[in-house]
């Protein structure tokens, strides 16, 4: 079983039914990394697979996607520590620099309300896909070079606007299957 809370970390917990009587969880790991709590995290397994499939079938990723109210998006190793990163959103520190703003951060993408991805074949193309909070459009990410892909999914414009104007803003989803992702509104 997988947690996160306010101390901005993500625990896996085990269930030891045979040592132990209380049939309460056992801490087996913990991540750490995020500046703010997580809010969004998935199992990725690089043995192949999409993000719908694998929700529904057996979870053994061997590595977590996690996305934060800081705004930024990790991936954390289920293994080892070590193996642990955070994907990049294009050189938002030395823009920041260049334009003299002191938080950088005002230049990050916003907070990812939903996320999807296909790990066949991830070393060829984009694999993971995210929505973000108050944004029309979806971006892609390369896993293998930890960094924001060259493609965003734009609606036509016909389908944001209406959506736009109800005060509430658009619920995106986004969703991988195999090679070509989908991003739509709710």
């Amino acid at each position: 079983m997988m947690s996160s809370s306010e101390d901005n970390s993500i625990k896996q917990w085990v269930f030891d039914t045979e040592n132990s009587s209380d049939n309460q969880p056992q801490l087996l790991r913990f991540r750490q990394g995020h500046a703010l709590p997580p809010t969004l995290i998935r199992h990725y397994d690089r043995n192949g697979g999409t993000s719908h499939q694998q929700a529904s079938d057996n979870v053994g990723g061997s590595r977590l996607l996690s996305c934060s109210v800081d705004k930024t998006f990790r991936v954390f190793s289920a293994h080892k520590d070590d193996q642990s990163f955070e994907m990049s959103q294009k050189r938002v520190a030395r823009r920041s620099k260049r334009i003299k703003l002191a938080d950088s951060s005002e230049l990050k993408l916003s907070r990812v309300v939903d996320l999807a991805f296909c790990s066949l074949r991830e070393n060829e193309w984009c694999n993971v896909v995210t929505a973000h909070e108050g944004a029309t459009c979806a971006y892609t990410w390369r896993l293998n070079k930890q960094a924001l892909g060259e493609f965003t999914l734009q609606p036509p414009l016909s389908e944001c606007i209406p959506l736009l104007n109800n005060g509430k803003g658009p619920q995106r989803k986004v969703r991988s299957l195999a090679s070509f992702a989908s991003a739509g509104f709710l």
